[in-house]
């Protein structure tokens, strides 16, 4: 990884959605973009509550950028 943010905190009992993307190709790396969302909260303090509110619009909680490499023996034919 390149870089990872961590933008926003996560609890017990929130819900996340996370996504990736490959954002460019070389002969033997792949460059990938990631997000994740915090799309329902837990709400109530201490011990996670069994209350819950949908997040409208959705809040980043984290993002990163890496790159994967495979070498060229081991790759698949597209």
């Amino acid at each position: 990884y390149e870089s990872v943010e961590f933008l926003a905190p996560v609890h017990g009992g929130d819900y996340i959605e996370a996504s990736g993307s490959i954002v460019s190709v070389g002969r033997t790396s792949r460059r990938m973009a990631f997000e994740a969302h915090k799309v329902i909260t837990c709400e109530g303090a201490g011990p996670p509550s069994s209350s819950a509110r949908v997040l409208d619009p959705p809040l980043l909680v984290a993002r990163a950028v890496g790159t994967s490499v495979v070498p060229t023996a081991h790759q698949q034919p597209a």
